[in-house]
């Protein structure tokens, strides 16, 4: 007696919806033409739902269909995709996805509960909490630091008034966060959700050192590689300004490889209502004069909830436990890992 045939791992209609898929997949690249992308989303999601193959494989092309939808516009199918992906593969890049989606749509629990199973199965991160999207391993991890491990915080705070009075007497228009004045960072503003915000960039892309010659020059003296990662495209320096009304949503940085100092050159009287950040689920206010440092890797955002501006000097600096010697291999670990998402959202193949 002959056992009947096994059903191939790839069923035919399957396969040919696959390969219709991923041709005006590329056609559609080719001519720009979005009706062509719907059309070819459409013809993956549906060779998806009649596959029976598994595995990697299965994993990542849900994850393709799945951002693609993102990107397209549909959440909803998109989060379906991402989710139906961890079943079939721990794919890092999906767990990343999916809680940027997340955090975009205000679940935020949702984010922190997937975060803590990619924690819990070794996946990525080391607390829900920190989810960025590249994570250097050995940094110490914590919302906030305390300033007194930083020596160079007491030399920038007793310039305190040199640094408030350069920023006052700016004339220039305050570009938006976000802005055309930069090469990069376009999307810094889109986690504004109310008000305006606005800055003066005195180091990293579209800087004017200029605007501030004191306080760069002090910056050069006391935080070299802060200013050299500035130049390596993964930090900045700027004069931050919020005003009254304005809200930033909760969102992650890219990187653990740096920390953040804000020195308080304008802040709101405490009675005249909230004026504060949140890192991890600790909230403080601002002192003028006086830094706050945090980890912006973790989860975060910010309220100007009163009547009057907030202004901070705003300093990306490297990781105290990330040895200079280590930072070029860091940072090239962090564009491979970027190049390794691109690819994966490029090609349904």
């Amino acid at each position: 007696r002959r056992d009947p045939p096994r059903q191939p791992a790839e069923g035919a209609q399957a396969t040919a919806a696959w390969a219709r898929g991923t041709e005006l997949w590329h056609r559609a690249l080719a001519t720009r033409d979005g009706g062509m992308i719907q059309e070819s989303l459409e013809w993956l999601a549906r060779a998806l739902s009649l596959a029976q193959w598994g595995g990697e494989k299965r994993g990542r092309r849900e994850y393709f269909v799945g951002v693609a939808l993102l990107d397209a516009g549909d959440p909803e199918s998109g989060i379906a995709h991402l989710r139906r992906s961890l079943e079939f593969h721990q794919l890092p890049e999906a767990f990343i996805d999916l809680c940027l989606v997340y955090q975009e749509l205000g679940k935020l629990t949702d984010a922190r509960e997937l975060a803590s199973r990619a924690v819990k199965e070794g996946i990525m991160w080391v607390d829900a909490w920190q989810r960025p999207g590249f994570m250097w391993p050995g940094l110490e991890a914590k919302p906030f630091w305390d300033p007194a491990q930083f020596s160079w915080i007491k030399e920038l705070e007793g310039a305190f008034s040199t640094i408030q009075g350069e920023m006052m007497s700016l004339t220039q228009q305050w570009p938006q966060v976000g802005g055309s004045h930069r090469s990069g960072g376009q999307r810094d503003g889109d986690v504004l959700t109310a008000g305006d915000w606005r800055e003066q960039v005195l180091f990293g892309s579209g800087a004017k050192p200029e605007l501030a010659p004191k306080t760069t020059e002090l910056l050069r003296q006391l935080l070299p590689t802060a200013v050299r990662l500035c130049e390596a495209g993964a930090g900045e320096v700027v004069f931050s300004r919020m005003s009254p009304g304005t809200k930033v949503a909760t969102h992650c940085a890219p990187t653990n490889l740096r920390l953040t100092a804000h020195l308080g050159l304008v802040v709101p009287a405490e009675d005249d209502g909230k004026c504060e950040i949140r890192v991890g689920p600790t909230w403080r206010r601002w002192s003028e004069g006086k830094v706050l440092v945090f980890d912006d890797s973790f989860e975060h955002e910010v309220v100007n909830a009163t009547q009057a501006q907030r202004v901070v000097l705003l300093i990306r600096f490297i990781h105290p436990q990330c040895a200079e010697g280590d930072l070029d291999k860091a940072l090239e670990a962090s564009q491979q890992a970027h190049m390794r998402m691109l690819s994966l959202r490029e090609s349904p193949e």
